[in-house]
């Protein structure tokens, strides 16, 4: 199964899309990991981590 991370802002009908994009993901056998904030993402010659999540 692939893996997706979403990065979408709550407001102006964000959390709407970003459900309606998991459904169809999903769908897709295509599971997302949400909830990343890309201020708090460190990068390396390793790759990047956000909120614990190896991206």
């Amino acid at each position: 199964m692939r893996n997706v991370g979403l990065w979408l802002y709550a407001n102006g009908g964000g959390a709407e899309i970003q459900e309606k994009m998991i459904r169809l993901l999903r769908e897709r056998e295509i599971e997302t990991v949400t909830g990343l904030d890309m201020r708090f993402a460190t990068a390396d010659k390793n790759g990047i981590i956000c909120n614990g999540t190896a991206m």
